[in-house]
């Protein structure tokens, strides 16, 4: 008796070899060179490069953990509190958010953080945790209080750094053009008390009136109707 299918019974390498090497092709598909096509190459490569991934993935959450730590500590800072006594307010007053949700808020939502700052301060000098500080704004930091247009008849507001140049204007303020004039004023009047705190300009109009005030090496200019 013959049995003339016996060679069906016989697995080949053929179907899982092509498939094999397709797998690993897909993967190196964006490669360049005989990276892509070559299949001693391309396994060589694909096996690094899942090496490198396994890698990044790890140091992806850290480098992330350290951004979102370092926004909530530039916040903090703003609001005269540190990182570690605002975390851990924070975690007394059962508040809890994490450092991705407070990144957050702090970068795109700064009068939410504002409050949840101040209700850590309030929380920290309860609790007479250390590190409360008196607020402050650092020479040469620009804050967002600078260009704050809730004061009634105010109509516009600039900035300008040392050198003259407009860094943001809005409202009706002065021409961004005349920003270096304004700093010029400004550093002239620094000038009649250098030990003192730099005098604010009034510029007396008909129907308006100019403040220039100078912090650190920001000029700030506000124009306010009568």
């Amino acid at each position: 008796m013959v049995f003339t299918t016996f060679v069906n019974f016989i697995r080949t390498r053929g179907p899982d070899e092509f498939w094999r090497k397709r797998k690993i092709f897909k993967l190196s598909a964006h490669f360049l060179g005989r990276r892509r096509n070559c299949y001693s190459l391309a396994i060589r490569n694909v096996h690094r490069a899942l090496q490198y991934a396994t890698k990044g993935r790890r140091l992806k959450k850290r480098d992330m953990s350290d951004l979102w730590s370092a926004r909530v500590a530039a916040g903090c800072e703003q609001h005269g509190i540190s990182f570690y006594t605002f975390m851990e307010s924070l975690q007394r007053c059962n508040i809890l958010l994490n450092k991705k949700v407070l990144s957050e808020l702090a970068t795109w939502e700064p009068r939410t953080f504002e409050a949840i700052a101040r209700i850590a301060r309030e929380k920290a000098e309860i609790e007479g945790l250390p590190d409360v500080k008196n607020q402050h704004v650092p020479s040469g930091v620009i804050t967002r209080g600078m260009l704050n247009m809730d004061s009634p008849n105010t109509e516009g507001c600039l900035l300008a750094n040392g050198q003259g140049l407009c860094i943001q204007a809005r409202g009706k303020a002065a021409s961004p053009e005349s920003s270096g004039i304004l700093v010029a004023l400004s550093e002239q009047a620094s000038k009649l008390e250098p030990n003192s705190k730099p005098p604010t300009i009034i510029l007396d109009y008909s129907d308006m009136t100019c403040f220039i005030q100078k912090h650190g090496v920001t000029t700030a200019v506000y124009r306010k109707k009568k």
